[in-house]
């Protein structure tokens, strides 16, 4: 998580924090209005992509249900996750799977590459030059890693 914070604030720019600032001094941002807190989250995802001008297109459809709980879920999962014992439970998996990571995520790769480790016989891909929304970004590259993989495990 340490090295996942430095990489996060190492991406993001003066203008990014600023705009961030100007999100959380507003009324909107104080009122719990989803289409400021939609902004702010976009913001904070900022890091995870190679190409910024894409988030300009990225709609997170925030209702207020999803404003009233986005900033806490977090913190929210995070305790989920450690009463769970995370690392225990990916070793009892017991199905065919893949751990996809992209060159450029934030997230460490060396994560990834525990996880898959983790799992009894996982499989594992790295999506060079990919970013964390690959699915926005590296749509080919993702399905290029993932088709054969399901391809062979469907014959």
């Amino acid at each position: 998580m340490q090295r996942f914070g430095q990489a996060m604030a190492g991406r993001r720019t003066p203008a990014d924090d600023a705009e961030r600032q100007a999100i959380e001094e507003s009324q909107e941002f104080r009122g719990k209005q989803p289409a400021a807190l939609e902004r702010h989250q976009l913001n904070t995802f900022i890091p995870f992509f190679r190409d910024r001008a894409i988030i300009e297109q990225v709609s997170l459809g925030f209702t207020d249900i999803t404003a009233a709980n986005v900033q806490a879920a977090p913190a929210r999962v995070m305790g989920s996750l450690s009463a769970l014992n995370p690392m225990q439970t990916y070793a009892e998996i017991r199905c065919p799977t893949l751990v996809v990571h992209s060159e450029l995520d934030p997230i460490p790769v060396a994560w990834s590459r525990l996880l898959a480790d983790t799992i009894p016989g996982a499989d594992f891909v790295l999506i060079e030059n990919g970013s964390h929304f690959s699915m926005i970004e590296d749509s080919a590259a993702l399905h290029t890693a993932v088709a054969p993989w399901l391809r062979k495990r469907a014959s």
